[in-house]
């Protein structure tokens, strides 16, 4: 089983917002994932995006801006989904859409995005 990576989008945002962290891959400015071929940090280069996995994305949000992302499992008319929620200092954030995900990966995904624009 291997851990699920950030999306390209996801990554672009991350950066955006100070999320300098190492990482072992990153996708170019084509949205190419590949093997991290600079240093493991970010530069002042804009030619990539470092790509880290979910989990320590989530992580990070976490302890750096006190920012929770939940991915939550629901059986809405007999199937298995997931909704996210956020909380930020302890409170819950309202997100202005509520949609079901078919996995967890996506919702916590989704999420991911939703934090990083919370900064």
């Amino acid at each position: 089983m291997k851990e699920q990576l950030i999306s390209f989008e996801t990554a672009k945002l991350a950066k955006e917002k100070g999320f300098n962290e190492g990482c072992l891959y990153d996708y170019n400015n084509s949205s190419d994932l590949r093997k991290n071929v600079h240093s493991l940090f970010y530069n002042d280069s804009l030619d990539f995006y470092i790509a880290p996995t979910q989990s320590l994305l989530q992580k990070w949000l976490r302890e750096v801006h006190n920012i929770d992302v939940e991915a939550s499992l629901v059986y809405r008319l007999n199937t298995r989904e997931y909704l996210i929620r956020l909380y930020k200092n302890n409170t819950k954030i309202i997100l202005s859409t509520f949609y079901y995900y078919k996995t967890y990966e996506e919702a916590l995904e989704e999420g991911l995005y939703q934090a990083l624009l919370l900064i």
